[in-house]
């Protein structure tokens, strides 16, 4: 591993600045970053970018059946989600989808709360990029950027190991993606090789992190643009997750905080 990574790596690791309590609150934003979010009703769109002047392609409220339609491809599935490719009517552009049931295990707040970090990682080429957000009577659905690749686990699974140029270009784009979430005061938490995507099926760089149903949340006040919270619940991955978070798990910890990726990271 090069010294330059080693730097990168350390970096996570210092400076820790001040925490907050409460993480997982319920009560989440009505606000992304500063910019007033009206209360989403059936069928309300919203997209995480502004735009310049309203474009008229497609009527302004709608809902996600009206723009979009299914491939028929299958991209992923899990307890509360389903990720599918999904191609727009009036661009012909294709997409993916994960669609969210609305389901008592799975809070609004909770959805919220990833279209949030969401908006707030626009424009990284190591983050997987929301381009658009529908609340539907019975689903939410979060349209994504498509990449082909797949995760990092299928490629791993299919080549067992990769080159030590390769390796080191994945730890490095895994790594630059987290040190942007880490200065924004986010935490993963559940960095995983099913929540990296790669770029293609024969490159396997650049990759990116998607998934941040369990992200903690962004905290955001009028002294600090950020600050780091202390994190309270413990979630994550059993066979990725920190040693501090384990002890949160079995009582013996009340909290940790965001350097808990660095350990699932390797």
């Amino acid at each position: 591993m090069s010294e330059s990574l080693i730097e990168l790596l350390l970096l996570f690791a210092e400076k820790q600045s001040s925490k907050l309590d409460d993480e997982m609150n319920d009560d989440l934003f009505n606000e992304i970053g500063g910019i007033p979010i009206p209360e989403p009703t059936s069928g309300d769109r919203r997209r995480p970018r502004k735009k310049k002047k309203r474009n008229n392609r497609y009527p302004t409220t709608t809902s996600f059946y009206d723009v979009y339609q299914f491939t028929g491809e299958i991209l992923g599935e899990g307890a509360y989600a389903k990720v599918r490719a999904c191609v727009n009517k009036f661009t012909g552009k294709v997409y993916a989808v994960k669609m969210i049931s609305k389901e008592p295990g799975h809070s609004r707040s909770r959805v919220f709360r990833e279209v949030e970090i969401f908006y707030h990682c626009q424009g990284h080429k190591n983050i997987i990029q929301l381009i658009e957000f529908f609340e539907e009577d019975d689903k939410f659905f979060l349209v994504f950027e498509k990449v082909d690749g797949g995760p990092l686990l299928a490629h791993i699974q299919k080549r067992v190991h990769f080159t030590e140029n390769e390796a080191s270009q994945i730890i490095r784009d895994i790594a630059n993606a987290l040190k942007f979430l880490h200065h924004k005061g986010i935490a993963h938490r559940d960095l995983k090789p099913e929540n990296i995507l790669c770029f293609s099926e024969n490159n396997v760089c650049p990759v990116k992190i998607c998934d941040f149903d369990l992200g903690s949340r962004l905290v955001v006040n009028e002294s600090s643009p950020v600050s780091t919270p202390e994190l309270l619940t413990p979630v994550g991955s059993a066979e990725f997750m920190a040693p501090e978070v384990v002890e949160a798990f079995i009582g013996e910890a009340s909290t940790y905080d965001k350097r808990c990726d660095l350990w699932s990271l390797g």
